[in-house]
């Protein structure tokens, strides 16, 4: 008997190391790294692991450089600034879940996250790339997990962005530009698009592939290019990803009565045919 609930204990030990923490619904990328979070965190029945921060790039003209380059020190002085990047996770209406990122409010001239501004000197810029992997949920009870296999449509959208300057002169060049891939089965589908000179938000859609992994690695992409565009200042407030299914996915209880119903006419009908 001590030996059965030793072994009981065990599984039950296994069974919690496995599961994933909650997403709260907003964190920070600091929080959410892969070195700070290795399991990754689950949200409306989907888990969300290894966030990373990568091709960084930015001109000095980018006054938020020192808050959001997390590329010019040691890891442990790099792992603050990763602070500034906000993860925002929402659940959606059809059963999928949205991740959106901003920025926090910490530039050095006050601008809000994420501006580029010119004066005399006609050009900044302002780059990064965040990946990280939507798999299947990893809840102890299997009622509460979804499987990334369902999803079908991945919507891409760039939000908040405002331009003000000169506007489109020749050789001008003022564009907010977001790039979004997903991997499914090791094939890669991307959707890409832009706002030159506007201001606003737009959002494009992506038809998710096949996928039997259980799992879909997804980089996103912004860049903000001011380029011989003198007095201009161009600024994003998010840029996010929906994943949903297409259409509703009925509830256990639902599909139940649904077959009963379906297997009561059916009774009906042979009785009906005597």
């Amino acid at each position: 008997m001590k030996k059965l609930g030793l072994f009981l204990g065990l599984v039950a030990f296994s069974a919690g190391w496995l599961q994933a923490a909650n997403c709260s619904g907003t964190m920070t990328l600091a929080t959410l790294s892969a070195g700070a979070l290795p399991g990754g965190c689950d949200f409306n029945g989907f888990n969300f692991n290894n966030f990373e921060l990568s091709n960084y790039i930015a001109s000095p003209n980018f006054s938020g450089g020192p808050q959001y380059d997390g590329f010019s020190g040691t890891p442990a002085q790099n792992l603050p600034k990763l602070g500034n990047y906000l993860v925002n996770f929402a659940a959606l209406a059809g059963g999928g879940v949205s991740v959106t990122f901003s920025g926090a409010v910490v530039q050095t001239d006050g601008k809000p996250a994420w501006t580029v501004q010119t004066t005399s000197t006609a050009f900044a810029n302002f780059a990064f790339e965040i990946k990280y992997n939507i798999g299947n949920g990893t809840d102890a009870n299997p009622g509460n997990n979804k499987s990334v296999n369902n999803l079908q449509t991945l919507a891409a959208t760039l939000g908040g962005v405002v331009y003000t300057g000169p506007g489109a002169a020749p050789n001008t060049e003022a564009s907010a530009t977001f790039g979004k891939v997903s991997q499914v089965n090791g094939g890669l589908q991307s959707v890409t698009d832009d706002i030159n000179f506007a201001s606003g938000s737009q959002t494009k859609t992506l038809n998710l592939s096949a996928n039997a992994t259980g799992t879909m690695a997804i980089t996103d992409n912004l860049s903000l290019v001011l380029f011989n565009d003198p007095n201009a200042e161009l600024r994003v407030t998010s840029l996010g990803n929906a994943f949903d299914f297409n259409s509703p996915v009925p509830e256990p209880m639902t599909t139940g009565l649904m077959g009963l119903g379906l297997a009561s006419l059916a009774f009906i009908r042979r009785r009906q045919q005597r």
